[in-house]
């Protein structure tokens, strides 16, 4: 009986650890869909998301707008990104003043 208690308390021990191991490894992985997430959803989404729970809230009134910047060509990259940069941060203050939750911005579109 002392063998088959210390076999039992063996794999009762492995079976443990390899559930803390794999624990663990979820743990990483959620963290950092969440570094990844930070920066393309609002902050509260995200945990619904990493718990595949559904994403819909009821609000009163909505409004959706479209931003393109027309005609926009610059030759100089650097030029480019420093008028984005300066635009979309623009906008990204207007949006937090007003309380705007702003869903995506791609590339030349706000």
């Amino acid at each position: 009986t002392a063998i088959l208690g210390t076999m039992k308390k063996y794999y009762l021990e492995k079976g443990m650890r390899r559930q803390f191991l794999e624990d663990n490894l979820q743990r990483k992985a959620l963290e950092h869909l969440y570094v990844v997430f930070d920066g393309m959803v609002p902050k509260y989404v995200i945990p619904r998301m990493l718990m595949q729970k559904p994403i819909c809230d009821y609000r009163q009134r909505v409004s959706i707008l479209f931003v393109l910047i027309h005609d926009f060509h610059v030759s100089d990259a650097n030029a480019a990104l420093t008028f984005l940069n300066t635009y979309f941060g623009k906008m990204d203050d207007i949006c937090a003043a007003h309380k705007v939750t702003k869903i995506e911005t791609v590339a030349e579109e706000y």
